[in-house]
């Protein structure tokens, strides 16, 4: 196959520039005169981007693959190719060997686009399962600092310091979410207490104050175990700061930043929906969206998830309106806000293949246009389509006008194509110590 468009690098855009595909790898890239193949897909005048990783769902822990299933069409037509699966919404997390080899069975039955696999560490396993994880394939761990349910993982700062440098021997990442134990779970108790439902308890008792001390404790007990960090959903100007003095102290510390923050603000929501600010205790005020999207520019941010949660009581309480964004809204999302701003196309491309692909060691296959990788790209057309759906009010300047995986088409801008099961398990490659410059990066 040879594909023609404007190529859309990480640093550089390539105009009518062309890709050619042997065997669903990328065997060859050029401008203007393509060589002869047997399909053509003629996208000139089109950005042509490597497949987006959506780099935090929650979408594989329900024994019928529904989760799994749902969420992968949605990826396929938002032109994400890799999706990586997080433990902590799921109704059974991989904290051993046997959950994951069923969460690998399900994605081989289910999925139209790759998915990774992150695991964790629990009360029930402890960390003796953690080799069987890694030799398993998992591209990473996650261990939230609070959860409402009894058997999670006990989060002393000593228990913490022992998972972590036992993850630090397989060179894999560990996560962790924006919840502080004490805090949160007073907060909890309280909210629990008052009848409010369990997704809005998470919610609520996520102050700013807790990110802060959630980033702390992850820097400071991550430096101490020599473990590479993700700082999770990080919104404030505190939390980019922290990561930024552990970077320059030469630690591999990285920030994600969730989709929600960047494109709906506390402001908009009441606006558009009613009620008042502490109807949306996750979005942010105007100002703060604003200083986030400043920090995207300078790339202080590593990159950019949905934290999609693939259930099936995704409805709320009825209380008010529960702003979510899912894998089919990440890439077109993203890319009309850094268009708004006047933010280069390549920004998205950092932001969405290539450093998600890079921090969980899945660059040897995704994330750029390299030779030799999979053949994962997408093409974005201007305007919104018909097929396209709601934004909550913002219109989009661009549209999947289709996603490929491996140099099979998944999304042809209207339909996904293909039978589930057709995506990959995918095992990250073996890691390697990175030198000390590497890691500030």
């Amino acid at each position: 196959m040879v594909i023609r468009g404007s190529l859309v690098n990480a640093d550089s855009i390539l105009e009518d520039g062309w890709l050619g595909i042997v065997d669903g790898r990328i065997a060859a890239m050029g401008s203007h005169s393509p060589p002869a193949a047997r399909d053509q897909v003629d996208a000139r005048g089109l950005w042509v981007l490597p497949g987006a990783v959506d780099s935090r769902t929650y979408i594989g822990g329900w024994a019928d693959g529904c989760g799994i299933r749902r969420a992968s069409r949605a990826a396929a037509a938002g032109g994400v190719t890799t999706l990586v699966d997080m433990p902590y919404e799921h109704a059974e997390v991989v904290a051993n060997r046997a959950q994951l080899d069923a969460m690998v069975a399900r994605i081989g039955r289910e999925a139209h686009v790759d998915v990774a696999v992150a695991g964790t560490v629990n009360a029930q396993h402890g960390l003796d399962e953690a080799d069987a994880l890694a030799s398993g394939g998992v591209c990473a761990f996650s261990i939230p600092t609070f959860e409402d349910e009894r058997h999670r993982f006990a989060q002393r700062e000593s228990d913490l310091l022992q998972a972590f440098q036992g993850i630090a021997r397989f060179g894999l990442a560990c996560s962790m979410h924006n919840h502080a134990r004490l805090t949160a779970s007073r907060n909890a108790r309280r909210l629990l207490d008052a009848g409010r439902p369990g997704r809005e308890v998470l919610a609520r008792a996520n102050l700013p104050l807790i990110e802060g001390l959630t980033t702390r404790l992850l820097c400071r007990v991550g430096a101490a175990a020599g473990v590479r960090m993700q700082a999770a959903d990080v919104w404030s100007e505190q939390g980019y700061a922290m990561c930024a003095r552990y970077r320059q102290a030469g630690h591999w510390v990285t920030i994600e930043t969730s989709l929600r923050s960047l494109v709906m603000s506390t402001e908009d929501a009441i606006q558009q929906f009613g009620g008042s600010a502490q109807d949306y205790p996750l979005l942010r005020p105007s100002v703060e969206v604003d200083a986030l999207w400043r920090r995207l520019a300078h790339d202080m941010s590593t990159f950019v998830s949905t934290g999609y949660q693939a259930r099936g009581d995704e409805a709320g309480d009825g209380s008010a309106p529960t702003v979510d964004y899912g894998p089919d809204l990440l890439l077109p999302a993203l890319w009309s806000g850094c268009e708004s701003r006047g933010l280069s196309p390549s920004l998205v491309v950092r932001l969405l293949s290539q450093k998600p692909a890079e921090h969980f060691l899945l660059d040897d296959r995704k994330g750029s246009f390299d030779l030799g990788k999979d053949a994962d790209f997408v093409v974005l057309a201007p305007g919104r389509s018909a097929s396209q759906p709601e934004a909550y009010g913002r219109p989009y300047t661009v549209h999947v006008f289709g996603t490929w995986r491996r140099g099979e088409l998944v999304y042809d801008g209207s339909q996904v194509q293909g039978e589930p099961g057709k995506g990959r398990y995918l095992r990250p490659r073996a890691a390697v110590r990175e030198e000390r410059g590497a890691m500030m990066m």
